[in-house]
Formats: structure tokens, sequence, C-alpha cells
């Protein structure tokens, strides 16, 4: 069974990756809807790993220690990205795009 904090960490990427996608849509329409799918997707991840990765490196200083745990942080947001942001921005940007009528069977990745 999920413990309470781990879905909190993951409902906490999804909102912020959705509102990422669509503050990109209304702000950046010109952008491709692929690219606003995987920039909001990593700055959803990475955004909630800001606090921890500030808070260690304040509290602890640069090291050979610090930055191994920085290192893993940062790619636990790559994960996180890939895993929960990703697929739910690009079905976002992709609905959205579509809704819009723009979008273009021949360069969809379907």
């Amino acid at each position: 069974m999920m413990s309470g904090s781990f879905l909190f960490g993951i409902l906490l990427v999804a909102g912020f990756s959705l509102g990422l996608a669509l503050i990109f849509d209304t702000q950046a329409p010109e952008m491709r809807w692929q690219r606003r799918a995987l920039y909001a997707a990593l700055g959803g991840a990475f955004v909630p790993l800001l606090l921890p990765v500030i808070v260690i490196l304040v509290a602890e200083g640069l090291s050979k220690e610090t930055a191994l745990v920085v290192a893993v942080l940062m790619v636990m947001g790559f994960i996180l990205a890939g895993i929960v942001g990703f697929p739910l921005t690009y079905w976002f940007c992709k609905r959205r795009e579509a809704a819009r009528g723009s979008l273009d069977p021949a360069q969809d990745f379907e």
C-alpha cells in the first residue's frame, strides 16, 4: 500500500506539470506542443526538488558527499519527469492542440 507522502509527491509533480503545461499553452502558443509537453514535465519535476537541493547545499556546503546527493536528486527529477510528468503533459498538450485545430497528423507521433 502506498504511503500518503508518496502519493502527495506524485500528485504534486502531476499538478506542477499540468500547471506549467497550461501556462505554456496560454502564454506561448507558437511553441510546438511536443516542446511544451517536455518543458512542462521537466519543470514540474524539478520545481519540488529545488527546496531539498538548496537546503542541502546551504547546510552542508559543496563537497563530494553533497555533490553525490544533489546528483541523485537530479536523476530522481528526470525519472519523475519521465514517469509522471511527461505522459500527463503529452496527453494534455496534444488534446489542447487538437481542440485548437492545428494538429497535423503527418507530423504527429502516432
